[in-house]
């Protein structure tokens, strides 16, 4: 039961299940392009776009949850491809992969612990009506794995992943990036650049150790 709650609780991290919660981001470290949160996010009737098409974007989403007996992260590392335009507004679909990864004092493995997304799993708007450039970024992906502790029966097959993206801002370079803390040790993180600009090293390149959460009182 204590890895259930776990997982509910991860599934249900950051409102991502319909709701029009948006997170508001700020930059992530020295030297990254300034991720500001915006609230007006419609399309001016017949306006003229700012910014010309933008291509593909590149890079990686994490979110992380803490439970009462351990923490747990859900990373994507995505491709977005574009899928339309209408106006001066782009929706992009992913691809890539998404990865659980779950710490509790048993050491316990998921399998398995890595998913396809598919195209359904997210969407990245981009506005090109204004200048700094406005996005939307949503993100979620759930499949059924065990989670086992060493030297313990195998328990049912139950979801595990679920959100790695939510948020809004503008971005005035190649890069949109950003950094949430939701409290009580729930965080995310989001780095996409353009396909076709010149190489950046990524904020996060593998997945963070997940620290367990103090037993509680």
């Amino acid at each position: 039961m204590r890895r259930r709650h776990l997982l509910f609780s991860v599934l249900l991290a950051a409102g991502c299940s319909g709701t029009d919660s948006i997170s508001r981001p700020r930059p992530a470290d020295t030297g990254e392009s300034a991720t500001r949160a915006t609230s007006g996010r419609g399309v001016a009737a017949g306006a003229s776009c700012a910014r010309a098409p933008l291509g593909d974007w590149v890079g990686a989403a994490v979110m992380r949850d803490h439970g009462m007996t351990g923490g747990s992260a859900t990373r994507a590392d995505v491709r977005w491809v574009l899928a339309s335009t209408e106006g001066c507004v782009d929706r992009y679909r992913p691809r890539g992969t998404v990865t659980f990864d779950i710490d509790e004092a048993c050491g316990s493995t998921v399998s398995p612990s890595t998913f396809v997304i598919l195209p359904g799993d997210g969407l990245l708007t981009i506005d090109r009506t204004r200048e700094p450039v406005a996005y939307e970024l949503r993100g979620a992906t759930t499949w059924d794995a065990a989670i086992t502790c060493p030297g313990e029966d195998h328990e049912p097959l139950y979801p595990v992943g679920g959100p790695w993206a939510l948020a809004a801002g503008t971005f005035d370079g190649d890069r949109l990036s950003g950094v949430v803390d939701h409290g009580d040790g729930a965080a995310a993180r989001w780095t996409f650049h353009r396909a076709d600009a010149p190489s950046y090293a990524t904020a996060f390149t593998t997945p963070r150790p997940v620290a367990a959460a103090s037993p509680a009182p």
